[in-house]
């Protein structure tokens, strides 16, 4: 019994060691997709999430997570970026109704600087520990957990001020990010200096005319046969884990420009 269990113990941290050796030059980026009979059951999700580290102990990883789950808001660019946080939780309180002493308690939030304004997001506390205690849980190195679109985002943004946005100063530009059932609306306007600067983030169900005047979209890919073996594929539509090669571009916002439609 002892030799079987060292045998074991032996094998997992082989595994552990070559997958982490394997993905530190190649990081695993995957989606986290909110599937609606699910939105309301942390469990499910995390338990779905622990299943995906145990076939990939020892890995590292990025996380972009479904709108569904999140809270985004953009801040006044006056605001100090204390008053920012604030004024987006109290936002979120008026216009969702959530208290914002549950806000701060039972959400975490992540707030940074971009184009000279402070944008904030949340996401349930259950769902962020959840996912880190599964990781811990399985040896595999989280390096990112946020929205699936941030860094495109960034990346996009001076696609917003380029030849194919309005050229008047003032106009307002907007970038639609497409996930499944899913559109998430980030609309920039166009400073003195020609620079997008980011105004505002909404969400709206649906997918949407993806020809509509005057919008960019960048679709998130799904998994086809093509891009992943049949088994990977059967795991990511029962868990709603997407983990194929071209998630790699879109996590980490690299060659956005040839991803995106005007």
């Amino acid at each position: 019994m002892t030799q079987t269990l060292a045998s074991s113990w032996w094998t997992l941290a082989w595994r552990r060691a070559g997958m982490r050796l394997t993905s530190a030059w190649h990081p695993r980026h995957v989606f986290l997709f909110a599937q609606p009979e699910r939105l309301n059951d942390m469990e499910a999700t995390v338990a779905a999430f622990g299943r995906w580290c145990a076939r990939h102990e020892g890995a590292v990883c990025t996380v972009g997570l479904s709108s569904r789950w999140l809270l985004s808001s953009v801040a006044d660019p006056a605001l100090a970026p204390d008053a920012a946080r604030m004024q987006a939780m109290q936002q979120w309180a008026h216009y969702l109704d959530l208290d914002e002493a549950v806000l701060a308690s039972d959400w975490v939030l992540r707030q940074v600087r971009q184009g000279g304004v402070s944008v904030v997001s949340a996401a349930p506390r259950a769902l962020i520990e959840g996912l880190r205690a599964q990781a811990a849980l399985h040896a595999v190195q989280l390096q990112c957990v946020g929205p699936w679109w941030a860094h495109a985002l960034q990346s996009c943004l001076p696609l917003l001020a380029d030849a194919h946005a309005v050229a008047a100063t003032g106009a307002d530009q907007t970038l639609r990010l497409i996930e499944p059932g899913l559109v998430t609306c980030v609309q920039a306007r166009r400073n003195v200096k020609g620079e997008a600067v980011l105004h505002r983030i909404w969400v709206e169900q649906g997918e949407g005319a993806s020809d509509q005047l005057g919008a960019m979209t960048l679709r998130l890919p799904s998994p086809l046969p093509s891009l992943t073996g049949a088994g990977e594929l059967a795991h990511m539509r029962a868990d709603g884990i997407w983990d194929h090669a071209a998630m790699r571009p879109l996590l980490t916002g690299d060659d956005m420009t040839l991803q995106v439609a005007a």
